[in-house]
């Protein structure tokens, strides 16, 4: 007779369920395709989706999910109408196509640029602190990274979980170094962030 597993983490609980045909079919051919028992499938994937929970509540009860104003709610939603737009007139997906992936990409850089012009920011070029908005563009691009590899990777949600919780590791950015050459670059730095000539 095997020895009883201790209460605790190692200790298995069985849950029923009752469900429809088509769920149980998918089910089916996803712990195939995974190579795990269909119990191991499900499990998986509740303890995927319970992760994502986590990971949405770390981020929407921080200052992150304050700093999300209406100008930005339709800037994210002219985003999500763009993506889709570019993929159906392609008439495929970006992860599998790569002219969806290059329209896609062109659309959500003219958002930004449109959105950037309707919204123009005013203040003299002259004023920016063109390191620190260079440092800013540098996390920004970091967060987006962090952030998208999130989406897929519970490891690295967790992380993204725990540095969201912890406001204070965002402290102490050095913001002078790389500072741009020559007037042009200069010039279009400003433009893209200002939203107009500079």
């Amino acid at each position: 007779m095997p020895a009883k597993l201790p209460e605790g983490a190692g200790k298995r609980h069985a849950i029923n369920i009752r469900t429809t045909r088509e769920l149980k079919e998918r089910i089916d051919r996803a712990a195939a395709k995974s190579g795990r028992s269909v119990a191991s499938e499900v499990e998986a994937r509740v303890q995927h989706s319970l992760s994502v929970d986590d990971y949405d509540d770390a981020i929407n009860n921080t200052e992150l999910a304050n700093s999300i104003d209406g100008e930005t709610e339709e800037l994210i939603s002219a985003m999500r109408a763009a993506a889709g737009a570019a993929m159906m007139y392609v008439g495929n997906k970006w992860k599998t196509d790569i002219y969806a992936r290059a329209a896609v990409r062109a659309a959500l850089i003219a958002v930004m640029d449109t959105t950037f012009t309707k919204y123009p920011y005013s203040s003299d070029p002259d004023k920016i602190d063109m390191p620190r908005a260079l440092q800013a563009d540098k996390f920004g691009r970091l967060a987006g990274r962090m952030l998208s590899a999130a989406q897929s990777d519970p490891a690295m949600r967790a992380w993204v979980s725990e540095m969201a919780a912890a406001s204070e590791a965002l402290e102490g950015l050095n913001a002078h170094d790389n500072m741009p050459e020559g007037e042009e670059r200069r010039s279009v730095a400003l433009k893209a962030l200002i939203g107009a000539d500079a």
